[in-house]
């Protein structure tokens, strides 16, 4: 997955001030930033290594991976003219990890595709708007003063599942996945173009188990062959259980060598070594064990330090650590996980979706 930060320059009138532009533009530039696209509208800078595509004419970027899917090899063709479809189908004509930028009649369109991996910050400056990855940006270039809301802290310690546009840095907003900005003239504008409640109207509802089976069957290994293809040396959190041991299967049969990784459990916990390791040795991979190292854990520290909002949970420093290290020793350039499997799965334990029905 595309991680490498970028930063989005947008005017709000029609241009922005052209020396505070360029001033910003130069600080980026040192701090080792492309210009990537530079429009009379919008200015964007990244690293130039990273996953991108700027398809033409020029005027718009898609950071990160975007898979197409009439494609069999869900490959991005450069002239298809339903990059510039409007975003109610863009989102149902492609899918990935993606920031998609596009400039059209003298507007400025940013979409978060639904998967939110690519993170998407907001501040406004007069008649500049900043949008990045890396919200520290914000102070780092003197746009912002850091300032905690303490509404938002509030709200993130009392309900922990409820996850706003607002965040806990007065100033900076979240483009949420699945949603739209649109800048035009002196207007700001937000749209919602993908809900998940689209997939769950009555002539969508799969009545045979035997067809459901099938669809998700086909959708994990098309997924895992699309982004089999975007990594060299992927590394797998495997714990022997379903969900990572569909992601690794799934990145086998698409031809990768995932590196999977178990961990050997601490005294009194259950080991699932055995499963993880049966899991390997059927697909012919390789697997490492690595020991949880407790004692790092620093309840004093955050690794959510850079981020606006209270998110990092403490006692994952000890499965971080050794993932982080087992990832550089390894040269691995991207992660998988069984993460979110409960969700597909309907592993759930809360009452939220029976209330959701009711109320539908």
């Amino acid at each position: 997955m595309n991680v490498a930060p970028y930063v989005a320059l947008i005017g709000g009138s029609g241009a922005v001030d052209t020396s505070r532009l360029s001033g910003v533009t130069e600080r980026l530039r040192a701090m080792g930033f492309a210009l990537l696209l530079d429009t009379p509208g919008v200015r964007f800078l990244g690293r130039a290594s990273a996953r991108r595509s700027l398809p033409q004419p020029p005027g718009r970027i898609f950071w990160g991976s975007v898979f197409d899917r009439r494609s069999a090899g869900f490959a991005l063709r450069a002239g298809d003219a339903e990059l510039l479809a409007p975003l109610s189908r863009f989102v149902t004509q492609f899918w990935g990890g993606y920031l998609a930028l596009r400039e059209i009649e003298g507007r400025v369109e940013l979409f978060r595709d639904p998967s939110g991996m690519i993170p998407v910050y907001l501040a406004s400056q007069g008649t500049m708007h900043v949008v990045t990855s890396m919200p520290a940006l914000f102070f780092e270039l003197e746009l912002l003063e850091p300032e905690i809301d303490w509404t938002i802290v509030a709200q993130a310690l009392a309900f922990r599942d409820l996850r706003p546009a607002r965040t806990a840095l007065r100033g900076i907003s979240e483009l949420l996945p699945g949603m739209s900005l649109t800048f035009e003239r002196d207007r700001l504008d937000t749209a919602q173009i993908w809900s998940p409640w689209t997939l769950a109207t009555p002539d969508r509802e799969l009545a045979s188990f035997e067809v459901a089976a099938k669809q998700v069957r086909e959708t994990i290994l098309q997924v895992s062959r699309s982004w089999a293809g975007t990594t060299r040396h992927p590394l797998v959190e495997l714990s022997g259980g379903l969900d990572s041991s569909i992601v690794a299967a799934g990145l086998a049969a698409a031809g990768a060598d995932p590196l999977c990784v178990t961990f050997i459990p601490s005294a009194g916990d259950s080991d699932e070594r055995i499963y993880a390791q049966a899991v390997t040795d059927h697909l012919g991979v390789r697997l490492e064990q690595v020991a949880l190292v407790p004692d790092i854990v620093d309840v004093t520290r955050t690794d959510a330090a850079w981020l606006p909002r209270p998110c990092a949970r403490n006692f994952a420093q000890a499965l971080d650590r050794p993932l982080q290290q087992a990832a550089r020793e390894h040269g691995a350039d991207m992660f998988f996980s069984g993460g979110g499997g409960d969700n597909i799965f309907c592993h759930l334990q809360s009452t939220l979706a029976v209330i959701d029905l009711i109320k539908r």
